[in-house]
């Protein structure tokens, strides 16, 4: 199991941090709280047309659950807004002064392999060896 630590610092003097686990099985409990997660994470709701999972035998998207943290910080942001952004983990850490939309690209790639989505767990095992903005 791999932990990155992505701390974002923007020009207005704000700051936010994300930690991402590269485990599936935490996948709900790390990121939002399980018994409220938002209506626009339930299966059913615009589920992907080639999405094997069964509303039946599962109530939330997993890659929606993965992306609540990110959505929620990006919703009074603007893409093209600079951002100092550090990605900290056991083997590394980079460091570079982007858009936000660079750096949530980033994460994105990263939160999708790690999800539980069945469309991308073939990607789960480049999680573990994740380069930033590469």
């Amino acid at each position: 199991m791999a932990q990155y630590r992505y701390h974002l610092n923007f020009a207005d003097g704000q700051s936010a941090s994300l930690v991402v686990e590269t485990t599936v099985e935490t996948a709900a409990s790390s990121v939002v709280d399980a018994a409220a997660p938002p209506d626009w994470t339930r299966l059913d709701f615009q589920q992907c047309p080639h999405c094997p999972l069964s509303v039946d035998e599962v109530s939330h998207c997993p890659l929606a659950l993965r992306l609540v943290p990110l959505v929620a910080l990006g919703a009074h942001l603007h893409s093209y807004a600079e951002v100092a952004v550090s990605v900290e983990s056991a083997q590394r850490l980079v460091s570079k002064q982007t858009t936000v939309q660079s750096a949530f690209g980033s994460l994105y790639g990263l939160l999708s392999a790690v999800s539980g989505c069945p469309r991308t767990a073939f990607l789960q095992p480049m999680a573990h060896f994740h380069l930033p903005f590469a």
